[in-house]
Order: C-alpha cells, then structure tokens, then sequence
C-alpha cells in the first residue's frame, strides 16, 4: 500500500505540480490514513574554469510540506500556494543564514566599499571621534546640523556596547573598542573594525530602523558565489555571467552593468578575487558556509 500511495503522489507531483517537487517521507499515520512529507530541489549547472569541469548540483530542501492520504480514497489534495510559500521561505531562510556567516567572515572590509562607507558616514564620523579623541562632548550633539539623526546614531552605538555615556552626558567608548583595541594596534585598523563589528551586529536595526539599504546590493552577490562554491565542495574560479545567472536563480533578475559594479566592489575591497573575467573566494570563508549548505 505505501509503495502505491507514493506512486499516486508522483503521478499527481509530475501532472500538476513539477519534477522539482518530491516525496521526502511517507509515514502511516492511523490505519485508514498516511502523512506525506514534500521535498523541492533547484537544480544549478555551475562551471569550475579552474579545473575546466561543469557540474549539476541541487539546492534540497526536504520535508517542507506535509498532507494526508486516505488509504480508501486515495485522493490528493495539495496545497500549491503553501507549498510555494513553504519553498520560498526555505530559500529565504538558506539565504539569511549564509549571508549571516558571509558578514561576520568579511565584516571589517565592508568599510572598503564606497557606497557602504558614505551611507553610514554618521557612524565612522562618531567611530573616528571616539578613536582619536576619546570624547564626543555635550555641546558637540547639541550643535550638530542633523542632531535628531546624529542621536539615533549614537543610540545605535550604544546598543551595541561600542559607546557609551559618562557621568557628565558625554559620550565616551564602551567596552567593545577594548576588546578590538587587543586586535587593532593603530587608529584606522581599530575604526575599521569598529565599524565594520557595527555592521556586523546592527544590521536588523541599521535596515529596519534607520532605514540604510547599502548592505542589500553586496551580500547576496557574495553569498551566490559561496552558494556556487559549496555545490561543488572547494573553491571554483567562475565567470561573470554564471555567476550573474546563478544569482538570478537564488534572488532575483539584475541589471548586467549592475551585476559588474557589484562585483568589481566586492573585489576591490578583497572580499572577492577578480583575474581577468573570472571570479573566486576565500577557502575559510567557504568552510564556514558550508555548516548551513542545503546541497
């Protein structure tokens, strides 16, 4: 009977619904009844120039969505839009949680990134001043031109631990600049990673609260070359337009011009590699990717 009931679910996957849908489980749930559990996969060709091989992998997914059989009836009732929804918030899901390890691995070479550095100037401003000066006084707040946002900044900051106010209402550094201070022996070494350690741990408030998208543009496309690189299990040498294509499977359609700044960016802050027309990454990061892969 349970080879049956599979066989009527394939029939009903491949007429209705696609081949990238499958039964990852099948249990009996009561005598007259069976619990169905779905899978989806997305197939990627990816092409390795460095060892000139082509390979077809799976982002898999495994019971994302569960329905019932009846034994007697035998009827299928699948419910496409949560199945969607179901396969969407996997990938989502997938996303996040490599671009999370992607920006605790390159975090302090973000502040290379010109777009990234000018959208959050308040911030390396007030990092720069409490580096330097060891004090952000009273009077300089009160006087400054945006003061509403300069304190929405400073309240950022204080959050995180990097700042903090003394006794007298001036801001002064918290307790993680002493922590980077054993890491960072000179100024710019310590505000970028001052910086960057802000970007890293604030990255929910800085897009939900203080409305900064810069970020957005980059981690995807690093994240898609990472994606590229765990399919395979080491680190590839890509093109361009693989990767632009692989992006476009993993997000969403991007201009080509787009997809090019995008990426020369990521190399020129030493966040990607760049030789000629080919792309590649950095072992380490890899490694650390590889913990939340779905291949």
């Amino acid at each position: 009977m349970k080879q049956e009931i599979i066989l009527i679910v394939n029939r009903e996957l491949l007429a209705n619904i696609g081949p990238r849908v499958f039964v990852s489980e099948i249990a009996q749930k009561d005598l007259e009844t069976y619990l169905v559990s779905l899978g989806v996969q997305k197939p990627l060709f990816i092409d390795d120039a460095t060892h000139n091989k082509r390979y077809l992998k799976f982002i898999k997914f495994n019971s994302i969505y569960d329905f019932e059989v009846s034994k007697e009836k035998k009827k299928i009732s699948i419910n496409k839009r949560q199945l969607y929804d179901a396969t969407v918030r996997n990938f989502k899901l997938l996303n996040l949680s490599s671009e999370k390890i992607i920006l605790e691995s390159v975090y302090d070479k973000l502040v290379a990134i010109p777009l990234v550095r000018t959208s959050l100037t308040p911030v390396y401003d007030i990092l720069s001043k409490i580096v330097r000066d060891k004090k952000i006084s009273q009077e300089t707040i009160k006087a400054h031109y945006k003061k509403e946002r300069y304190l929405n900044y400073i309240t950022f900051l204080e959050q995180l631990g990097i700042i903090r106010k003394d006794i007298n209402g001036n801001i002064v550094e918290g307790n993680i600049p002493i922590i980077i201070s054993k890491e960072a022996n000179d100024p710019e070494k310590m505000i970028a990673k001052l910086f960057g350690y802000a970007i890293r741990e604030g990255k929910g408030y800085l897009i939900s609260q203080l409305k900064i998208y810069s970020l957005s543009p980059f981690l995807p496309v690093v994240n898609t070359y990472y994606q590229m690189a765990c399919a395979v299990g080491h680190i590839i040498t890509t093109t361009l337009p693989q990767m632009k294509n692989t992006f476009e499977e993993l997000y969403y359609p991007i201009d080509q011009n787009k997809f090019q700044n995008n990426v020369a960016q990521l190399c020129d802050a030493g966040i990607l590699v760049r030789k000629d027309n080919t792309v590649s990454g950095d072992s380490a990061v890899l490694q650390k990717v590889k913990q939340v892969c779905a291949y």
